[in-house]
């Protein structure tokens, strides 16, 4: 009976390392998962930043680009009369 319970405890005693070993390999498991969670989401945060900022200033951009170029026209014209009329005098 006494060789029994020595094969016992010693059994529980292996049961219970395996268990820890399991515990910590399940808690790793869920900090790596927790960790992947963390870059994703601030990788999808980071998306969707520039998405918003591209949205909001795309279409000023556009416009402010079309009035650009109009007022290069003008100035070019300018200077080129200004030029013309410096050439007649």
């Amino acid at each position: 009976m006494q060789s029994q319970l020595a094969a016992d405890e010693a059994s529980k005693a292996d049961w219970e390392q395996k268990m820890v070993a399991l515990s910590d390999e399940h808690d790793k498991a869920q900090n790596d998962e927790a960790s992947a969670d963390l870059v994703r989401n601030s990788l999808g945060g980071t998306y969707m930043v520039k998405d918003e900022a591209y949205q909001n200033f795309h279409s000023t951009f556009l416009a402010e680009a079309a009035q650009l170029s109009k007022e290069s026209t003008a100035i070019n014209t300018i200077l080129t009369k200004i030029a013309e009329f410096l050439a007649s005098c």
